[in-house]
């Protein structure tokens, strides 16, 4: 049996980089404080949360990762091959009150082994409360600047991976100890205070209404990632409303990353549409990139239909705001054959994103431009009273399980089906075709890091 297995006692809790507090609960939580909220610091399109570590409380930041299920921290002992004055590394012989349980801890990514080590256990101290005993693992061979903070399956646990062994991570000791009812977490990566909310909504930081979507399987047994099911894909831009696809994809929401992983026929599809070229000198880690006239996609938008709902998301956002040479922007994603499409945080920006993995739920909804100090809603017995989308038929069930992806051709929408606009309206459903229009209320986030650093390269 897994040696973490053995200390049922254990908790893990966290600290922010800058603060971590209580907010204003809604009406009827008044004597319900199972959440957390913490601010997030950003850097590179990616969002770090600060704990304290150890008996000597070592401020460590690590990656906010929807797409792992492990925390884990690169150990000190890396300094001794290479400088890391500024990296979050752990000194394991620095806190008198770590210990190791000598079971094997490794990461891998799409091509190679990103961390490898051992799982631990020491204490992490959150707003005032130490855990005594918190499961973790120790890197001593990766590349990586800092650790990761695993907030997806316990399936994707590694000692699940290579030993068939669940222990209970970071969501669950949250849970075990009573500090939040469900594993269940908020996002909010917008430009002003982004933050996590572990076990409540932030009604504050969405602009308009959350809508529920089912979690879906991608090709597993079991949940792993966090996905949610894609009907239809278009892009609207100088030419009007174009199709890029149309059926039931899996859509995975990745914090881990900045870039996203995209499938070739999804840029064979939008390439048609705007004329994307590829320079495989680039970036010789990945055998190139891919790159458009900048000032083809300043009004160009993708339009993703979860369920049916549809999110107009600024086509800037895939577009890394420091590649850029002779008016060019490089796309900020990588090419797989995974069959599905994972977005990275520099994309999440533009949502709201609360996930409830008891209930395997996902509520979605505009990230607010300019958050205001909402109500903290505490998830209970689920993610609450959100709104549902027009279908139920999603990615995976009833034999949906193909997407086509065209080449350059009209939008239109299933017959059999209605789409509504992000805003979760309940009104009688809008049809998209190429003379219509989406509703005006539907209102687009414009991310001052990319959509303003394109239009300023533009003018340089």
């Amino acid at each position: 049996m897994l040696a973490l297995r053995t200390l049922c006692a254990c908790v893990l809790t966290f600290a922010s980089a800058s603060e971590t507090f209580l907010v204003k609960r809604a009406d009827g939580d008044d004597d319900d404080e199972s959440y957390i909220y913490a601010n997030l610091t950003s850097e590179n399109d990616l969002y770090y949360i600060n704990l304290e570590v150890g008996s000597n409380k070592q401020q460590l930041s690590v990656v906010v990762d929807t797409g792992s299920a492990d925390l884990w921290f690169p150990s000190v002992s890396e300094c001794k091959t290479r400088n890391c004055a500024n990296d979050d590394f752990f000194n394991t012989s620095a806190s008198t009150s770590f210990h190791t349980n000598q079971t094997a801890f490794q990461v891998t990514g799409s091509n190679d082994i990103v961390a490898s080590g051992y799982y631990a256990q020491d204490s992490i101290n959150v707003f005032g409360k130490e855990i005594e005993y918190a499961n973790f693992a120790i890197s001593n061979s990766t590349n990586e600047t800092s650790g990761y903070l695993g907030l997806a399956y316990p399936a994707l646990e590694s000692a699940n991976l290579t030993d068939d062994q669940i222990y209970s991570n970071f969501l669950t000791q949250l849970v075990e100890n009573k500090y939040i009812h469900r594993p269940a977490y908020s996002l909010y990566f917008g430009d002003e205070s982004p933050s996590i909310l572990f076990g409540a909504i932030d009604t504050g930081k969405v602009n308009g209404e959350l809508t529920q979507f089912d979690i879906v399987h991608i090709n597993q047994e079991h949940f792993t990632k966090i996905a949610i099911s894609m009907n239809h894909l278009n892009y609207d831009g100088t030419e009007g409303l174009q199709s890029i696809g149309d059926g039931y994809y899996p859509v995975v929401l990745g914090t881990g990353t900045d870039y996203s992983m995209i499938p070739a026929d999804f840029v064979d599809s939008v390439g048609s549409i705007i004329t994307l070229e590829f320079d495989e000198d680039a970036d010789e880690a990945i055998g190139g990139v891919y790159y458009v006239d900048c000032i083809s996609i300043i009004e160009g938008e993708l339009i993703f239909a979860f369920q049916n709902v549809e999110f107009s998301v600024p086509f800037a956002y895939f577009f890394s705001g420091s590649d850029k040479r002779d008016g060019q922007c490089y796309l900020n994603a990588i090419v797989t054959k995974d069959g599905y499409i994972e977005l990275g945080s520099s994309v999440l920006q533009y949502f709201y994103i609360t996930v409830d993995l008891e209930d395997n739920k996902v509520g979605l909804g505009e990230a607010a431009q300019h958050p205001t100090h909402g109500e903290i809603h505490v998830i209970k017995d689920s993610i609450g009273d959100l709104v549902h989308p027009p279908t139920k038929n999603v990615y995976g069930k009833d034999g949906h399980d193909s997407f086509g992806f065209f080449d350059n051709q009209v939008a239109n929408t299933p017959s059999n089906s209605s789409t509504t606009t992000s805003s979760g309206s309940n009104s009688p459903a809008t049809s998209v075709s190429s003379s219509s229009s989406r509703n005006d209320a539907s209102v687009l986030f414009v991310s001052n890091l990319s959509y303003g650093a394109l239009i300023l390269a533009l003018l340089m």
